[in-house]
């Protein structure tokens, strides 16, 4: 009790650390290993397999089983006395005898049996040959297991993926936030110099108002933006399985791999498990077979009973079951086994090409996201100067509000996009990997 104690308070204070600390998507992602429910759920199905395993090992052993009963009957269920004699000489002679000496030699002049008594056995059943059944069905809890570590597998990728798609999801919202803000500041730098123009006669006052309403404007994004990333918090801690955390809001849009890394195709858990779902029907093809062939098993039994006297006995026995019918259903059985195993293959083969498939066309979204991002190095460049031109000829005079407003908007645009197709990048790197 202590022991466990410990532990709850050790692992308590754990996720209260993880909770306190800012999480990067390492963290993240390691942290969804050990306690995303999801996964935890597909661990637990390859739990459930290793089990079944083990019971179709016990088919291997003899089986067991031990037998008791008893009973109590109001009245004899066998009387049987002297009168119920045939043979009236005997008969004679018996009535004459307990007449006699019967009551001397305290004797009855009837037999009760079955009237109270218990019987118990235990039997033994060794199969000897059972048409492979034994044999194939253990190979198929094998090959069941191997498929649910596949599964488990998938199940932590795609989880993981969720992870990490939740998790920049809280990032771009935040730099969204910074974009937002860093236009606050601008806008309210633009502000203070427009209230002096205004106060020296330089600008008109409907200046103020467009500047005002593009203030309101940006305050809404910023609010929009706050509970888009509370939400977006709360989302990933729940998949983490934690009540609060912090997110580090790092983004770092010069990191870009070489996509020629990832142009071939490797096989994937899918590929194991369509090979898997072939091997499982060839086996179920096996297993029908073997339920029409001989079936023998050795046993011994060892009774104990008192319902006429104490009784002590053992047999052993063979037993050989030979389906004399059974064939003509067999036969239709592996038919129907030998098209689902055609379908297995075909299933296969048609899968194996979508996924080749699926992959180059995340290859190709690959490429275009990282040709897209560095599109975006120069919009956001050029969304730049542009601003800085606008801001100097606005001061001076030469620009309207409306065009540093426009330049303003089209910096947002242009960063908010960046931010956007970092994450593409990174969400279609994580496909391919």
């Amino acid at each position: 009790m202590i022991k466990r104690t410990l532990i709850s308070a050790i692992l308590t204070s754990a996720l209260l650390t993880l909770q306190a600390q800012t999480l990067t998507l390492d963290s993240c992602l390691h942290l969804a290993q050990l306690q995303a429910t999801d996964i935890q759920i597909a661990q637990l199905e390859t739990q459930k397999a290793q089990e079944v395993k083990k019971q179709a090992f016990t088919k291997y052993f003899p089986q067991v089983r031990a037998m008791g009963g008893g009973m109590y009957a109001l009245q004899p269920l066998f009387v049987y006395g002297i009168d119920d004699l045939k043979n009236q000489q005997i008969r004679n002679a018996l009535q004459e005898f307990f007449r006699l000496y019967g009551e001397d030699l305290n004797l009855k002049s009837e037999i009760e049996l079955f009237q109270k008594g218990y019987m118990a056995s235990v039997t033994a059943l060794q199969p000897v040959f059972f048409g492979g059944q034994i044999f194939n069905s253990n190979r198929l809890a094998k090959l069941n297991i191997e498929a649910k570590q596949l599964q488990e597998k998938i199940q932590q990728r795609q989880t993981l993926r969720q992870v990490e798609e939740q998790y920049w999801l809280v990032v771009s919202l935040k730099e969204k936030q910074k974009v937002v803000d860093a236009a606050r500041q601008l806008l309210d730098t633009a502000t203070h110099t427009l209230d002096a123009a205004v106060s020296a006669g330089l600008s008109l006052s409907v200046d103020q108002v467009k500047l005002k309403a593009r203030h309101s404007d940006l305050q809404l994004q910023s609010l929009r933006l706050q509970h888009g990333i509370e939400l977006a918090t709360q989302a990933l801690a729940i998949t983490l399985g934690l009540d609060t955390i912090n997110v580090a809001d790092t983004l770092n849009l010069s990191t870009i791999q070489d996509p020629q890394q990832y142009a071939d195709y490797s096989p994937r858990e899918e590929d194991q498990l369509l090979d898997i779902q072939v091997r499982a029907k060839d086996l179920e093809k096996k297993i029908a077979i073997g339920q029409a062939l001989p079936q023998l098993a050795v046993g011994a039994t060892y009774s104990y009973n008192n319902l006429v006297r104490s009784s002590h006995n053992g047999i052993f026995f063979l037993t050989l079951q030979v389906p004399l019918t059974d064939w003509w259903e067999t036969s239709h059985k592996i038919r129907q086994h030998n098209i689902d195993i055609q379908q297995a293959q075909l299933q296969q083969t048609d899968l194996t090409r979508m996924l080749r498939l699926q992959h180059h066309k995340r290859y190709l979204t690959l490429i275009e996201t990282i040709e897209a991002l560095r599109q975006t190095d120069d919009i956001v460049s050029a969304a730049n100067e542009t601003y800085r031109l606008t801001e100097l000829n606005y001061r001076v005079g030469l620009s309207p509000v409306r065009e540093l407003l426009e330049a303003q908007t089209e910096l947002v645009d242009a960063k908010t996009k960046q931010v956007d197709t970092y994450i593409q990048y990174r969400l279609a790197l994580t496909d391919l990997q």
